[in-house]
């Protein structure tokens, strides 16, 4: 074999090998994103204190990597009632508390806290799930905007719907 030949079979040799690593790196780069995959199932609610004749989910990505979340929407267009039940976590953080300053605690079946909260315009119960999510159920009308004078719902209302969602 000649030297010539000899000095293009080590180039081909090396270019190999250079471009077997960058394969690999990009692999690897590709095996951690599918790890972050955000696959979860959740238990919705399938029993309302209102006629649900609209429903919709969204998982929102704003940033994948520290933090998901899932939104899933029930309301009536007639009356404008509407429910959505949000499940969130930070990635490769402890849960968010669920407790607040202004938040009634209660304890739904499983033993969990449940922390109940209202204003005019809204009502929701918060817990922490059992697989680190922190899950809320927030009630309003006309997109929180309207008070909800007599149409709240009852404590036992919203509790029964978190239960639903364990």
């Amino acid at each position: 074999m000649s030297r010539r030949n000899r000095n293009v079979l080590i180039l081909v040799i090396v270019a190999f090998i250079v471009i077997m690593s960058v394969m690999r790196n990009r692999d690897n780069e590709i095996s951690e994103v599918v790890d972050r995959s955000m696959r979860y199932t959740f238990q919705e609610p399938y029993r309302f204190p209102f006629e649900v004749d609209e429903a919709s989910s969204e998982v929102a990505i704003d940033n994948p990597d520290s933090l998901h979340q899932f939104i899933f929407r029930y309301g009536n267009k007639e009356t404008g009632q509407q429910l959505s039940y949000i499940v969130s976590k930070l990635v490769d953080n402890p849960p968010t508390p669920a407790d607040g300053p202004n938040r009634e605690r209660h304890q739904l079946k499983n033993g969990r806290a449940a922390y109940y909260e209202e204003d005019e315009s809204s009502q929701g119960i918060w817990w922490q799930t059992e697989k680190g999510f922190t899950a809320r159920i927030i009630y309003g009308i006309d997109g929180y905007q309207t008070p909800l004078g007599d149409r709240k719902l009852t404590l036992e209302e919203l509790i029964d719907l978190a239960q639903q969602a364990q």
